[in-house]
């Protein structure tokens, strides 16, 4: 709730997707650095988790999916199979499992999973399987400034508003250039769309004879408004 529910949402208002996800990723992993027998390892999976956890948050849209996932894997790891969770204390549970001498750096040793290059292996495919759905769904943009946005700030003239409502009607969404193999989405941000509705409505450029809200084509840009769809 503190780090996808809450600051990934509200990071994500002016800030793109990356941005947002990594350093609610890095608070995840923060909030973990009192814990007994962390490492080096233990911290780059912990930031990996929250990559995941993260990514898969926007592209379901829902918390309940991460929040089950998160609490399924620390019950299964303490409560099921008797292993430490995260440096902390074995619970009750219905097995009693202990790791082999010497193979620490694989299995996390007394932090548990979460602190072993297995789980690094893990993370690492997940991340890259959630990027890739995401890519291919359109869902990953980058941020487009343009002059005609500057133009209607200062004042909107005629000349100008033709630029806005090409701007604003023909948004593009993907770009005919491609790097790496990968088409380069553009898209812009929610917030700066709303300022030149209201310039043009001040302006009298267009009228609104009720209040509504401005509609943005699904899954273009990453913003908390995504979630309310």
């Amino acid at each position: 709730m503190i780090c996808r529910g809450y600051l990934l949402v509200s990071l994500s208002r002016r800030n793109s997707v990356w941005y947002s996800v990594i350093l609610s990723s890095g608070v995840f992993m923060a909030m973990h650095m009192s814990n007994e027998h962390v490492t080096v390892l233990a911290y780059i999976n912990l930031f990996l988790c929250g990559l995941l956890f993260g990514l898969l948050f926007v592209e379901s849209g829902s918390i309940w999916m991460v929040a089950a996932l998160h609490s399924g894997w620390n019950f299964l790891q303490g409560n099921i199979f008797g292993i430490s969770v995260s440096g902390t204390a074995k619970a009750s549970s219905v097995f009693d499992s202990s790791f082999a001498d010497g193979w620490s750096f694989m299995n996390g040793g007394d932090f548990g999973l979460e602190g072993g290059l297995a789980v690094t292996i893990v993370l690492a495919v997940g991340i890259y399987v959630a990027y890739r759905r995401m890519e291919r769904s359109g869902m990953l943009v980058k941020r487009m400034q343009t002059e005609a946005m500057n133009a209607v700030k200062e004042t909107v003239s005629a000349e100008q508003t033709e630029q806005v409502e090409q701007v604003v009607g023909n948004r593009p969404t993907q770009s005919s250039e491609e790097e790496g193999g990968f088409a380069q989405k553009t898209a812009l941000n929610l917030d700066t769309l709303r300022d030149i509705e209201k310039q043009k409505e001040e302006a009298g450029v267009i009228v609104k004879e009720k209040p509504e809200a401005v509609s943005y084509p699904s899954k273009t840009v990453f913003d908390a408004d995504y979630f309310q769809k």
